[in-house]
């Protein structure tokens, strides 16, 4: 099957096709999916598709539904007799940017004393749902860790990222099926994906499937910290955690601000965390695998995923074992054949 984009109301019904161009699909760990594509004026769906008023489902080439939510923006540029729209949709997960938790005029909010930060979460989404729907409901929930924390007039995006940030929290995604409107569910589990890694292959270069037609290996010191201060409600409750092992020749410190939180626990936690993957320079990996033969998204292998990468340059290996799928970006032909980037980090 082919990648197929359909423009629907906001109720979910499916409007039609558009005949698009450009067509790309973005998605990570514990982030928002995103999409883009362009059509002419000319097209039968022109005076349909507007921000706003309109959704879009994406279908992988597995037939299974990819993504489902608002189409947030159009850009209508003429040139000549003509025209076109570039829009840019984003998952159902993108309206948790736009609701808040904890609203409360008399300055309290809510207050979660050693909770398990998924049943915030779930507690958090139910109240949102009751006041108007998100359009996301609960799917697969694990348990973990208990957190001390106060949220007022927090935005529920924020809040869904900050618990997921300490160490032995979830990682959370949006699980898709087709209807009318489709069922979108929040997962919020240890760990995202499958291990792959003695199924599926991507490798690039001489003596190996060179199923990929390119790669980039980035290491960089930009966000690097070994003493790490977390910086609570006031100002006034800091948490610290460093790493002397990591300093044998120099400090690189970091102050992370966390205004809603006010247990010093938690705010160790985070500092921790915070050292636990900044304290060496971050080696990622990008490769392009070759469309007709490399593993497709989907059907192959899914974000979170751990695989096999290996990169081969002048009989030297570069890259050779395990290695996590953090985020993809799809690129679609007018055909509906993917052409996939993958951003990798060694395990």
């Amino acid at each position: 099957m082919a990648w197929t984009f359909i423009i629907t109301d906001q109720r979910g019904v499916n409007i039609g096709e558009p005949r698009a161009t450009g067509r790309t699909f973005t998605t990570g760990i514990s982030g928002v999916e995103s999409a883009s594509f362009q059509i002419r004026s000319d097209d039968n769906l022109w005076e349909n598709i507007a921000a706003g008023s309109t959704n879009l489902k994406i279908f992988n080439t597995a037939g299974d539904l990819a993504m489902y939510g608002p189409v947030i923006a159009d850009e209508e540029v003429g040139s000549g007799q003509g025209a076109t729209v570039q829009c840019t949709a984003s998952g159902q997960a993108w309206v948790f940017g736009k609701r808040f938790t904890g609203k409360d005029d008399a300055g309290v909010g809510n207050i979660y004393t050693d909770t398990d930060p998924a049943a915030i979460i779930v507690g958090d989404l139910a109240v949102l749902n009751v006041e108007q729907p998100t359009g996301v409901t609960v799917g697969t929930v694990n348990s973990f860790p208990t957190q001390t924390v106060t949220y007022l007039w927090k935005r529920f995006s924020d809040e869904l990222s900050e618990l997921g940030a300490t160490n032995g929290s979830y990682e959370w995604n949006i699980t898709y099926v087709d209807g009318t409107p489709p069922v979108c569910q929040l997962n919020l589990v240890s760990q995202l994906g499958t291990d792959r890694s003695n199924s599926v292959f991507f490798e690039y270069g001489y003596g190996t499937l060179h199923n990929c037609s390119g790669y980039t290996r980035t290491r960089s010191m930009d966000n690097i910290a070994t003493h790490v201060w977390a910086v609570g409600n006031g100002s006034t409750i800091v948490g610290e955690a460093d790493d002397p092992a990591a300093e044998t020749f120099q400090r690189y410190e970091d102050v992370v601000t966390y205004g809603d939180i006010t247990d010093i626990g938690l705010l160790d936690a985070l500092a921790i965390a915070n050292v636990a993957v900044r304290r060496t320079p971050q080696t990622l990996v990008q490769l392009t695998p070759f469309p007709a033969t490399a593993p497709k998204f989907g059907v192959d292998w899914f974000v979170g995923d751990i695989v096999a990468a290996r990169v081969v340059v002048n009989n030297t290996v570069r890259v050779s074992g395990a290695a996590r799928i953090w985020s993809a970006q799809i690129d679609i032909d007018e055909l509906g054949n993917e052409t996939a980037t993958l951003t990798l980090q060694p395990t």
